[in-house]
């Protein structure tokens, strides 16, 4: 069996790489937000983040509210945009 010691350097060293990937991850997804904002500076602010004041990457409209919003598409599904629509029409039609 490993002295206490030897397993505290390995779990700090992974650890450690872990947090220096984060941290590069970071860097990177900074690097992308802030070249989205010098290739539109000039971008409506309806697509704006509300939050970060970064252009949204995905941005979608709410049927309910056609207001946009960074939502993350993999949490619609067929059955949230069917619902949503068919409230759009019994809206529109009465």
């Amino acid at each position: 069996m490993f002295p206490l010691s030897f397993a505290l350097t390995i779990f700090v060293s992974i650890l450690l790489l872990a947090v220096a990937n984060l941290i590069k991850n970071l860097q990177e997804t900074e690097k992308e937000f802030e070249e989205a904002e010098e290739d539109y500076p000039d971008a409506p602010e309806e697509y704006l983040d509300p939050i970060m004041q970064t252009i949204m990457r995905d941005p979608v409209m709410l049927p309910a509210s056609k207001q946009v919003h960074p939502l993350n598409i993999h949490h619609l599904t067929k059955e949230t945009i069917s619902n949503a629509a068919e409230k759009e029409l019994l809206a529109s039609s009465s």
